[in-house]
């Protein structure tokens, strides 16, 4: 969940619940000592500073977007549907829980993961929460016909409205949406033996810690294979606290004698790992 268009308030100002406000604590704390400035009337000058302050960070987020490559048309019209979309209205008709544009993987991060998969060379990926499919696809995008993303999600609702769009790219046939528990789908794909290339987790993050012993006690990552955990920072909790869900994982994973790790942040942190044994000379 990560692709950054500014979203203004009627102020001028962006929104305390844009996206940079929901993942960078720094540019949260910023904001609340601006308007704490503001509302005392403290210095004038200090006021500006930190408003510079606080643009120099929107700025950079504009630029890294701005320099990435331009999405497909498909996964732009997925991107804007999501955003657009009032998610309130499926979860008061009880079609699905609730939900909400945060919850995508968006441009900069989807450009990510397609050079993380290209690099790979993969064939084979399991994407683990799917949300509108933004993830899945742009994974697919990057690899060959014959390879497949197996996706899953609890919502049928989802893959309701997902595999129309899914089909209007070329790349829409390698997409099998699987629904389910994902714990569940993952057990049941490791009973058929199938293996992932690359493997990228961005589902209910309590669960995060269950999803690496799976993947990693039940065979599912396939030799020279790579797992990325979004969201690894979440929103700054996992370094201002201790014990949240994707700080349970990062301390699991760094006591893993199995694996090397490295995260990386770009967006709200994305933990990359692989076993030592093919990361090591």
């Amino acid at each position: 969940m990560s692709s950054v268009s500014l979203m203004m308030s009627d102020k001028g100002s962006p929104r305390k619940d844009a996206p940079l406000g929901r993942r960078d604590p720094v540019y949260r704390k910023l904001r609340e000592v601006h308007d704490l400035a503001e509302e005392k009337n403290i210095d004038e000058a200090i006021t500006k500073e930190l408003g510079e302050a606080i643009g120099i960070a929107e700025r950079r987020e504009l630029y890294i977007d701005k320099h990435c490559s331009i999405e497909s048309d498909t996964l732009r019209e997925i991107r804007i549907f999501t955003q657009q979309k009032d998610w309130t209205e499926p979860e008061k008709q009880g079609l699905c829980g609730r939900m909400g544009p945060g919850m995508m993987t968006g441009k900069v991060e989807g450009e990510f993961l397609k050079f993380l998969v290209s690099m790979q060379q993969a064939k084979h990926i399991l994407d683990v929460g799917m949300f509108t499919g933004y993830s899945a696809l742009a994974m697919a995008e990057a690899i060959p016909p014959e390879g497949v993303v197996i996706t899953c999600d609890t919502e049928q609702y989802l893959e309701q409205i997902n595999r129309k769009k899914l089909d209007e790219s070329p790349h829409g046939q390698k997409i099998d949406i699987r629904i389910g528990h994902a714990k569940n789908t993952m057990l049941s794909l490791a009973d058929e033996g199938q293996k992932f290339d690359f493997i990228f987790v961005d589902a209910d993050k309590e669960s995060y810690v269950d999803y690496y012993n799976v993947i990693m006690d039940q065979g599912l990552l396939a030799a020279n294979g790579t797992v990325a955990f979004d969201n690894a920072f979440r929103g700054g909790a996992s370094y201002l606290t201790e014990g949240g869900p994707t700080d349970a994982l990062n301390r699991l994973v760094e006591k893993d004698p199995r694996v090397r790790r490295v995260l990386v942040p770009i967006c709200d942190g994305v933990l990359l790992v692989r076993r030592a044994e093919e990361t090591l000379v």
